[in-house]
């Protein structure tokens, strides 16, 4: 459980506090940040809530979403307001870096801070840390410190809808083997404030746009390639291909994991180029370690079925470095066992 009672004896003071999030901001992510805000406003504190990039455009319906600043549109208002600020709140991840330009501001400064987080391997430059890494999403640390410090908060709708749709998003719609018992336990006590779920899990999933459609299915019928022998699907997203179909990377969100649908496939690899990079996401299966390959060979890390990494090489090379280093990382699986 975690430890809130320094954090209650901070917050009975009015405070200035900020809040971020990771570049790209998934729904975990946008779900904590919003849930968290809403929670510290209703005790009176001036909060700035900010994310360093946009969000993507499905999100749109989250409530007050619009509050959120986007760094890259207010820079100078969002560092005005960062030094005014007693503490810092870094949601949903653990690495200033995955902060981007703003992370870096904010490792200069001396303002306390804070992590809430699930990911492995937290830096060391946190004055306060709630993590727990057997939690299937941040939203779920964000539910427990509401829990012990205002649990008729969770009654809230709006915060309710953030917490229950930044669990479902990163737990997979609860089919990751993140999903524990106590995942179900949250989710059920979310539901109890009266939330529509099909509403909002429609709007999670049921979000496409055709041209986003449309693309996908050219994945599929055109671009897959399948390995049976060592049970790995590979999907290559170039630069050109987005700016001719009119996508942006956010349409992407979904694509890594997909074709774990086939019954043979324990490992998927996207890799979307970049301006001066590849990224590539990994999703897996059972008890494939996608974290420790992205953090040995890519630069990266995550979780043990979901993770990504970088790989500096033109795209087509990136894939022919991948197909030797997964090679590689299922001998080292084998001396591990």
């Amino acid at each position: 459980m975690l430890d809130t009672s320094g954090l209650k004896t901070f917050l009975e003071q009015k405070r200035t506090i900020f809040l971020t999030t990771h570049l790209r901001p998934d729904g975990d992510a946008i779900g904590s940040i919003l849930a968290l805000s809403f929670f510290l406003k209703s005790k009176g504190h001036h909060v700035t809530a900010v994310i360093p990039s946009e969000y993507p455009y499905y999100f749109e319906w989250f409530p007050c979403i619009k509050e959120i600043l986007n760094y890259q549109n207010n820079k100078e208002f969002v560092l005005q307001q960062l030094k005014k600020s007693e503490i810092v709140f870094a949601v949903d991840f653990n690495q200033l870096k995955r902060n981007g330009e703003l992370g870096q501001i904010i490792s200069e400064t001396t303002i306390p801070k804070v992590l809430i987080d699930h990911h492995t391997l937290p830096d060391a430059g946190f004055d306060f840390t709630f993590s727990d890494t057997k939690a299937s999403a941040t939203a779920e640390l964000i539910f427990e410190i509401i829990r012990q410090l205002e649990p008729d908060l969770l009654n809230d709708q709006d915060i309710a809808t953030c917490l229950y749709s930044g669990i479902v998003t990163d737990c997979g719609m609860f089919k990751y083997p993140s999903t524990t018992s106590h995942t179900h336990a949250i989710a059920s006590r979310l539901l109890e404030s009266g939330i529509d779920i099909g509403k909002i899990n429609s709007l999670l999933f049921d979000n496409f746009k055709e041209k986003r459609l449309r693309y996908w299915g050219h994945c599929f019928s055109e671009k897959l390639k399948i390995h049976d022998d060592l049970h790995i699907s590979i999907l290559t997203v170039s630069k050109k291909e987005l700016t001719g179909n009119h996508l942006k990377t956010s349409d992407l969100e979904g694509l890594a994991g997909f074709p774990l649908i086939l019954d043979n496939i324990y490992l998927s690899a996207l890799f979307i180029e970049r301006e001066k990079y590849v990224k590539v996401s990994f999703r897996s299966k059972f008890d494939f370690p996608t974290n420790q390959l992205a953090r040995i060979y890519f630069n990266g890390g995550g979780h043990l079925n979901a993770s990504g990494g970088e790989i500096y090489l033109p795209l087509e090379e990136s894939v022919t470095y991948f197909m030797e280093k997964i090679n590689e990382f299922e001998v080292y699986l084998r001396t591990k066992k």
